[in-house]
């Protein structure tokens, strides 16, 4: 059965965090961190972080922390964390830690984490940390983390490490990761980290990270680093990084590093990143850094990264990191970012920090964040930290499938 493996499907639509030592070989995805092990499924509309020392070639992604390896498949709808001392070049992506490699693919419908020292320019996308580079491409439904010292401006994002970067272009259904001394302001998006700088753009359907002493109020999304500022917008189909002392309560999402803050509305469809002390009760979402907050939304179609310390258990989702919760609703078409000592075993999800905790639910359609000592076998999917586990499902979207919903 290991030898019926769709050729143009495997791993389609799927997000793999491939760490430090995990190489890609040839047209097809090698990820390992064990040498044993090997994938070589296309990387087609994938996900993949790759990391320090992994270089980007021609028209295609190289992303391989061993010189051995080397992978060409085309970066069309893919996401890649580009980490320092990567830059981009022209109306392309260039994105290599080595100078060796040059990556020159459209960066269309992409995921770009610009580190750093990076800039952008005009109404395009100069994303480089290096001065000789300048990538001038539209940001239209793109994902940029835009870190420390960048700001926005008006009704556009401005990211830029440096003073002489504007970039202008609309941040509609686009992904911000604004850092700390961001704010948000009224009902639009204010991220700065120059008091100079202010950007008033709605935030529909747009990803933020909110960093620490940012909070949220009543039914709306309030995000600032700094209290003169405050984002009223609604949260519906967003992602919102909740750090550390950010709670939520009843059937709504309540992120507030402030107790002076809370956010009750619905979770459904968005993205939250649930810090370590945060727990999960019955079939629904219960993430709170202080025990006096329960969230019990369902979880479905949503994305959770679930930290050290929380575990799933049957054919269900158990995110705890406190023994009294556990979380059961199905695993379907969601994200779980599973961290060190999480395996995963035979054609289904097993991710567990605990050993008394097993999932087994299909692995059809969602994201996994697979950390070091984790590998991928053959044409399926091998994640785990723990040497007795393997999991090898195919990781493909049937073609025949008609009954995802249209897209509007």
């Amino acid at each position: 059965m290991t030898n019926r493996k769709p050729p143009d499907t495997c791993e389609h639509r799927t997000l793999l965090n491939v760490l430090p030592q995990v190489g890609l070989d040839g047209a097809h995805r090698t990820a390992s961190a064990n040498p044993r092990y090997s994938d070589t499924v296309p990387v087609h509309r994938t996900l993949l972080n790759v990391l320090p020392q992994v270089g980007l070639d021609g028209a295609h992604r190289t992303a391989s922390a061993n010189p051995r390896y080397s992978d060409t498949v085309p970066v069309h709808r893919t996401l890649l964390n580009v980490l320092p001392q990567v830059g981009l070049d022209g109306a392309h992506r260039t994105a290599s830690a080595n100078p060796r490699y040059s990556d020159t693919v459209p960066v269309h419908r992409t995921l770009l984490n610009v580190l750093p020292q990076v800039g952008l320019d005009g109404a395009h996308r100069t994303a480089s940390a290096n001065p000789r580079y300048s990538d001038t491409v539209p940001v239209h439904r793109t994902l940029l983390n835009v870190l420390p010292q960048v700001g926005l401006d008006g009704a556009h994002r401005t990211a830029s490490a440096n003073p002489r970067y504007s970039d202008a272009v609309p941040v509609h259904r686009t992904l911000l990761n604004v850092l700390p001394q961001v704010g948000l302001d009224g009902a639009h998006r204010t991220a700065s980290a120059n008091p100079r700088y202010n950007d008033t753009v709605p935030v529909h359907r747009t990803l933020l990270n909110v960093l620490p002493q940012v909070g949220l109020d009543g039914a709306h999304r309030t995000a600032s680093a700094n209290p003169r500022y405050s984002d009223t917008v609604p949260v519906h189909r967003t992602l919102l990084n909740v750090l550390p002392q950010v709670g939520l309560d009843g059937a709504h999402r309540t992120a507030s590093a402030n107790p002076r803050y809370s956010d009750a509305v619905p979770v459904h469809r968005t993205l939250l990143n649930v810090l370590p002390q945060v727990g999960l009760d019955g079939a629904h979402r219960t993430a709170s850094a202080n025990p006096r907050y329960s969230d019990t939304v369902p979880v479905h179609r949503t994305l959770l990264n679930v930290l050290p310390q929380v575990g799933l258990d049957g054919a269900h989702r158990t995110a705890s990191a406190n023994p009294r919760y556990s979380d059961a609703v199905p695993v379907h078409r969601t994200l779980l970012n599973v961290l060190p000592q999480v395996g995963l075993d035979g054609a289904h999800r097993t991710a567990s920090a605990n050993p008394r905790y097993s999932d087994a639910v299909p692995v059809h359609r969602t994201l996994l964040n697979v950390l070091p000592q984790v590998g991928l076998d053959g044409a399926h999917r091998t994640a785990s930290a723990n040497p007795r586990y393997s999991d090898a499902v195919p990781v493909h979207i049937p073609a025949d499938s008609q009954h995802t919903p249209a897209r509007k």
